[in-house]
């Protein structure tokens, strides 16, 4: 006998439940590192570093 996706699911939970998590964590802070660069590069092109008296 063949055992059930649940089965399976609730055998496996520690990677069902983390692997996923741990892929969204690392997805999540690379977009937000991009989005930081992109931010300190606008920055650092627009004359407005800290080398500038304004």
């Amino acid at each position: 006998m063949q055992p059930t996706v649940w089965e399976i699911v609730l055998q496996y939970w520690t990677v069902t439940t983390f692997l996923p998590a741990i892929l969204t964590l690392i997805a999540a802070l690379a977009f937000i590192t991009r989005i930081i660069d992109r931010a300190e590069d606008r920055r650092r092109t627009d004359g407005h570093g800290p080398g500038r008296a304004r």
